[in-house]
């Protein structure tokens, strides 16, 4: 469950990792099926994707700028999306800025 400094919402967070060194985040096509199911029957405000360097994007935003993806040989084969990393939102931009002090310790 997440709250948000910025603005009340009721939502949820689904971790990701994978390559930074590319121009796009891949997603998944079940994770985005998936997030549109457990948004629509939990009755969440809003379901975010958030990457280890902490680039975030909501699913209407995932839903909407997502491109088909190639396998390339790498990773599971399961089919999957490209968000181009320009469509997405700093952490605190999405959630607030952490205080100092819980900052520390994620680092």
């Amino acid at each position: 469950m997440v709250f948000s400094k910025r603005r009340p919402v009721h939502g949820y967070i689904d971790a990701k990792t994978g390559r930074l060194d590319t121009p796009n985040h891949a997603i998944e096509i079940a994770a985005i099926d998936s997030a549109i199911d457990f948004k629509k029957f939990s009755g969440a405000d809003a379901y975010f994707f958030v990457w280890e360097n902490g680039e975030t994007a909501e699913l209407e935003v995932v839903s909407k700028h997502t491109m088909p993806g190639m396998y390339q040989g790498s990773g599971s084969g399961t089919p999957f999306v490209l968000l181009e990393r320009i469509n997405c939102k700093t952490f605190d931009s999405s959630f607030g800025s952490l205080p100092a002090k819980t900052r520390e310790h994620c680092e």
